[in-house]
């Protein structure tokens, strides 16, 4: 992983997928924060974790950058020293969960806008940040030679019959008398008698 500098800056289309942080708190580290920004520089969710007052609070700004109420529930699960992983998971565009090392720290519902408008991230703070993963931000196009047909997965050329092709025949032929080369036995045809004489030493014989 590469370190990254901060304070740190990611342009961002809307928040619908998970962000993951990888980070390790100074020693004497005092406080950072974790925010996503609208268009207009307002804060969907400013994450400030406090090592001097233990605690982690949650905000959000509106009508030109107005603080609103802070949340501060949820306990300090960050020690200075040790590495986390934080983990911003959104729940729709309203909701949002910040997990730490795999457990729930906090449930955040955005109090104005929606997180469908989130435009940027940014962290900063007393942290070595390690790296920063924004899940399905992007999606690889297949390669054109490997995409199949929709419904025949796994085959890559998909054989079709030729119309002019003959085709196994079930059953007898459509016409009577009439065959075709190759799919039913070459029969001669049954012979005639001439005479009543020769009829009875065929039935006879």
């Amino acid at each position: 992983m590469s370190d990254f500098s901060l304070p740190y800056e990611k342009q961002l289309n809307g928040f619908t997928q998970p962000i993951k942080i990888i980070a390790r708190p100074n020693d004497n580290a005092s406080r950072f924060e974790v925010n996503l920004l609208d268009n207009n520089g307002e804060y969907l969710l400013h994450y400030n974790v406090r090592f001097d007052e233990k605690r982690v609070i949650r905000n959000s700004t509106t009508a030109g950058q107005q603080w609103q109420r802070e949340e501060r529930d949820g306990g300090m699960p960050f020690h200075v020293g040790k590495e986390f992983i934080l983990d911003l998971v959104p729940n729709d565009g309203s909701s949002m969960q910040c997990m730490v090392d795999g457990v729930e720290q906090c449930f955040f519902r955005v109090r104005h806008g929606d997180l469908n408008e989130a435009a940027k991230l940014s962290i900063t703070g007393d942290i070595q940040l390690s790296n920063v993963e924004l899940h399905g931000g992007t999606q690889e196009n297949p390669q054109a030679g490997d995409q199949s047909t929709g419904g025949d997965w796994g085959n890559d050329n998909p054989q079709e019959p030729t119309p002019n092709e003959p085709q196994p025949l079930i059953g007898q032929p459509d016409e009577p008398n009439r065959h075709s080369a190759g799919n039913w036995p070459d029969i001669p045809p049954p012979t005639h008698p001439s005479d009543p004489g020769q009829l009875v030493n065929i039935i006879f014989l």
